[in-house]
């Protein structure tokens, strides 16, 4: 198994960090050194870097080191926060549901739907958190959240997935902006010479390809911004700066209504992103009570698509061909 995602390693990486030695952790904790020696090398080997660096009798980070101390702090610290928000709501009189949902999804469509559904179900309490798609395939959020929702399935023995529905996406930009340019877009290639503000996520661009019937045509510019939040791009877009790329249609209903935004390219489609709902135990009434009536209202939610869709999804796309 990979210690990329055990966070009981990466709370000994800190700790290592903290103290500058392993044989002080292994005071500390009551732990061999060469047990906590062989789950840091375990740790390298599986990121294919080196995290320490000795000099003289201390162990101090390499570059590597640092980012992933930087990058690793939060996750860890907002494991040990959830741990103890699940444990005093536990406590609650009320039936607690615990979401872990896409940034993205966790902004505009779920706090929508959870408070539709405790209009008619008062008894229940939700707590959703918002996470990367690094953090919500690590095993702690797999095995502490009662719901989760991904964009790939978690085809393992304690939780079950199921495709509930398809993000649609397009390429937005305000009619002012497209109002004042000096040549029209008429196809992809014309891209190229606008400010884009992409999305990205696991520290590159998505692979964007676009089809119009039997034709496609792959994105492969570099964007002027890259976010991996959605609901940033559209306040570049609005601001009527350039082209946002990959934009989820459901950040943008209200304003392709009210004409403030426009599709570019609408005869140009991106394939639908899949979205999957899993639940860790089958046998909780409120979670399967909660999954069904989700499942129903993701199925009509606009700007989605539902499960039956028969055009492009993204899973139908390795390294951004068509297979």
């Amino acid at each position: 198994m990979s210690t990329v995602s055990d966070l009981d390693t990466w709370r000994l990486f800190f700790k290592i960090v903290s103290r500058g030695s392993i044989a002080k952790v292994s005071e500390e904790i009551g732990v061999e050194a060469s047990s906590i020696s062989r789950r840091i090398n375990k740790l390298e080997k599986d990121l294919g870097v080196e995290l320490f660096q000795r000099k003289g009798k201390q162990l101090v980070l390499t570059s590597a080191g640092s980012v992933a101390y930087s990058r690793m702090r939060r996750i860890v610290f907002d494991a040990a926060s959830l741990f103890k928000d699940l444990q005093v709501a536990r406590d609650n009189d009320r039936d607690l549901i615990t979401i872990a949902c896409p940034i993205g999804l966790s902004e505009i469509i779920m706090p929508i739907a959870i408070s539709k559904y405790l209009e008619f179900n008062p008894d229940v309490s939700v707590s959703m958190r918002s996470l990367s798609y690094v953090e919500l395939m690590t095993s702690d959020a797999i095995t502490s959240y009662d719901v989760m929702l991904s964009i790939t399935p978690l085809n393992i023995p304690t939780r079950d997935s199921k495709l509930i529905a398809g993000i649609s996406f397009m390429l937005a930009a305000t009619p002012q902006y497209l109002n004042g340019l000096k040549y029209p877009i008429r196809s992809p290639r014309d891209l190229s010479e606008h400010p884009i503000f992409s999305f990205f996520s696991r520290n590159r661009e998505r692979n964007m390809v676009l089809r119009k019937g039997s034709d496609y045509f792959p994105l492969h510019f570099h964007a002027h911004m890259r976010l991996n939040n959605p609901g940033g791009i559209k306040q570049v877009v609005m601001r009527s700066k350039g082209i946002g790329a990959y934009c989820p249609v459901y950040y943008y209903l209200d304003e392709l209504a009210n004409g403030t935004v426009c599709e570019v390219l609408p005869e140009w489609k991106f394939p639908v992103q899949q979205i999957y709902i899993s639940r860790k135990d089958r046998d909780r009434v409120a979670v399967n009570r909660f999954v069904h009536w989700l499942i129903e209202y993701f199925e009509h939610c606009p700007g989605l698509v539902p499960p039956s869709y028969e055009g492009l999804w993204v899973g139908d796309f390795v390294d951004g061909a068509p297979v």
